[in-house]
């Protein structure tokens, strides 16, 4: 398994993921907006201590996590979003059509019953609504766009920045 993070862009790090941080976890990535940090996807919830760690490897600091945006419900991106609301009160942003999914820890619409494990029903501080929202952090700005079809709730995310 690597263990190292990769800068994609400046300031954008790719910090987790099945060959990073834990076999179970879909891609992580951290938005460094000028010290206000913005993690994009949590994985499974076993490695909520190993993105920590590769947080500060960068020369972050986790407690700085501002916003945790989930691009859709299943386990596999939200297991650590509860470790970050109570560790570093980081605010939970994901759609407004996957958000009772999150908010209720439905076993079977977050898919933690496929890994063989619960979701502890999670506060979510924002829902994103519509087909396209755009978050601003300082002089940047972050665009939520629904994309439909692997949940109901599924988004992507475009940051003009290069």
């Amino acid at each position: 398994m690597r263990t190292n993070t990769e800068e994609i862009i400046s300031g954008v790090y790719l910090i987790g993921g099945s060959n990073i941080t834990s076999a179970d976890d879909a891609a992580i990535y951290l938005i460094d907006f000028a010290g206000d940090l913005v993690l994009i996807d949590a994985g499974a919830g076993h490695s909520f201590s190993q993105i920590v760690r590769n947080i500060e490897m960068l020369g972050l600091n986790p407690a700085s996590l501002s916003h945790l945006i989930l691009t859709h419900c299943h386990i596999d991106h939200i297991g650590s979003a509860p470790f970050f609301k109570k560790q570093y009160g980081t605010k939970i942003l994901i759609h407004e059509l996957d958000a009772k999914a999150v908010e209720n820890g439905d076993s079977r619409k977050t898919a933690a019953n496929w890994y063989g494990t619960t979701f502890p029903p999670t506060a979510i501080d924002r829902k994103l609504k519509g087909e396209r929202e755009i978050l601003n952090f300082g002089q940047e700005e972050l665009h939520c766009l629904h994309t439909p079809g692997h949940t109901p709730g599924s988004i992507s995310l475009y940051l003009d920045r290069g």
